[in-house]
């Protein structure tokens, strides 16, 4: 068939047209049905590698007996549960609330079914409505693939062209325009369509007044992301001991994904990140401020940066008096984040001994005393008495 020249976009029309600079991105599951094998040959479809594991049968039977329930109000009431498992066989009861005395009601069975391990089907189907029902919702079960399954297959996919949620509690993305997002966004679609009745809806963006609106949108996300990182952090300071080191790596990883999505926004939203990159620079100081060398098994049982930072800075607020000891009043260790052992009520045993705190402020050149210190007639103020290295060495060197 010849192509005539007016099917053609002409250069002026190429020179006129408004770019996507990205696309708002949302997906719906209405009433998919997909087993197992058909949610495999969607993915192969579209070219999608995923793995997805084979339905247990009997635990998803075994789940349903504690989910299942039918009925409200004033009508007959009747849930699930398992009444019997060995080896072999499953049975589930089917109970009704009755009332079984003057003043009290309760859960009467009055139905069973019992499902078989080996061969994964039903030794016995029950003879009611309820159990019918029951055994309906079972295998929809067990047959099909929830969206508990699909979600996260999905939202990893998304997730992968570093996008930034629209909205708090997820569903909604901003994804910027690139090589990755044009090649993968339309496979999507078709893989949700092709799974039953549901969608994934793509809206390019091209107005400016939508820009400036995305822009706000995304540098409030980035800033949320940014205080959430932030707070990690300052959960590490009131710490005792070092965080495990896939903790430590898995947010200096966010902290590098944040950084490079940043950029990747600057670019596509035509907006300035300095500010944002300052401040993602500076917590990634901190966070690498955590971390130690794993090389030593014991260094795990080691004062942790946070918690020797923490007490060098409060030890700096308290002046030694003449004879270089320093009184920390215990309370003064309230509110910093630091466990109720160090300044509740068994403050005294906690200081008494070799713990984590002791050694920290021996690593600061410090030694430690829980005294109860008395003046005038009020009552005695559980205090922390320091000494230094060197206040001790002087009054050793006078003897």
């Amino acid at each position: 068939m010849e192509t005539t020249s007016a099917s053609l976009p002409t250069s002026a029309d190429l020179a006129n047209r408004s770019l996507p600079f990205g696309s708002f991105v949302w997906y719906e599951f209405l009433s998919s049905k997909v087993t197992v094998a058909e949610l495999r040959a969607a993915l192969a479809a579209e070219s999608l590698s995923v793995d997805v594991a084979d339905i247990d049968e009997t635990v998803e039977v075994r789940g349903c007996a504690r989910r299942w329930k039918v009925g409200r109000g004033n009508a007959d009431r009747y849930k699930s549960e398992v009444s019997h498992e060995d080896d072999n066989i499953l049975t589930i009861g089917i109970l009704r609330r009755e009332q079984v005395e003057a003043k009290k009601v309760g859960w009467v069975q009055v139905d069973s079914l019992a499902w078989d391990k080996a061969s994964e089907s039903w030794l016995s189907r029950g003879y009611s409505a309820e159990a019918d029902s029951f055994r309906e919702y079972a295998d929809d079960r067990r047959v099909f693939v929830d969206h508990d399954t699909v979600r996260p297959i999905l939202v990893s996919l998304v997730e992968s062209l570093s996008p930034i949620r629209l909205r708090r509690a997820g569903g909604i993305w901003y994804v910027p325009t690139s090589a990755e997002a044009t090649d993968l966004l339309p496979r999507l679609e078709r893989f949700v369509g092709s799974i039953g009745d549901s969608y994934l809806s793509i809206a390019e963006q091209t107005t400016e007044s939508a820009r400036r609106s995305t822009a706000r949108e995304v540098r409030s996300g980035l800033s949320e992301e940014v205080a959430t990182l932030r707070g990690q952090i300052d959960e590490r300071k009131a710490a005792l001991r070092n965080p495990r080191k896939d903790a430590v790596a898995n947010v200096l990883e966010a902290f590098v994904d944040l950084r490079d999505r940043a950029d990747l926004y600057a670019s596509a939203l035509s907006i300035r990140v300095d500010g944002l990159r300052d401040e993602i620079a500076e917590i990634e100081s901190m966070a690498r401020a955590f971390v130690r060398d794993e090389s030593d098994r014991d260094d795990r049982k080691r004062p942790s940066a946070g918690l020797l930072a923490l007490l060098s800075g409060l030890v700096d607020e308290f002046d030694p008096d003449e004879d270089g000891e320093r009184r920390i009043p215990v309370e003064t260790l309230d509110g910093t984040g630091l466990p109720d052992a160090m300044f509740g009520s068994t403050a005294s045993r906690y200081w008494s001994t070799n713990t984590v705190g002791v050694r920290a402020l021996a690593s600061l050149g410090f030694s430690v005393e829980f005294v109860e210190v008395v003046s005038d007639d009020s009552e005695p103020t559980p205090t922390l008495l320091l000494r230094s290295a060197d206040s001790e060495d002087a009054s050793g060197s006078e003897e």
